[in-house]
């Protein structure tokens, strides 16, 4: 549960920041930004356990900076960000493969406006999937 528990913080964290963004420029962030970081956490073995490493050149993309995020200590997801719609919706994915077995999971965050106010939703994957 603890690994899990990562893609839901920092899935919020993208949720509060595209918000504020759609906030204050009417638009949620419109660079996208691919799977991060672009190498399975799996093959890493950061620390002696399979997570990714903290790199700040990873998050260094203009997609990353717009939405101020990044992720600083050892991590088991990798993270995207889709805008869609000129800036009317956003997808945001976390994927990760908790116990290397070669299946991964993906929570997806959906971002939209309803009467130019922003929404978000988290989708967690299907129980007992990884």
């Amino acid at each position: 549960k603890a690994k899990k528990s990562e893609a839901m913080v920092k899935l919020d964290k993208i949720a509060k920041r595209a918000s504020e963004e759609y906030m204050t420029n009417a638009t949620f962030p419109t660079a996208a930004a691919p799977l991060t970081p672009a190498v399975d956490c799996c093959t890493e073995n950061h620390g002696g356990k399979r997570k990714c490493g903290p790199n700040r050149d990873n998050w260094s993309t203009p997609a990353w900076r717009a939405l101020d995020f990044e992720v600083d200590d050892p991590h088991f997801f990798r993270y995207s960000y889709t805008p869609a719609g000129g800036g009317s919706t956003f997808t945001a994915t976390a994927v990760g493969d908790l116990d290397c077995d070669g299946t991964a999971i993906t929570y997806t965050l959906h971002g939209v406006t309803n009467g130019g106010v922003p929404s978000t939703q988290i989708i967690a994957p299907p129980p007992n999937t990884d």
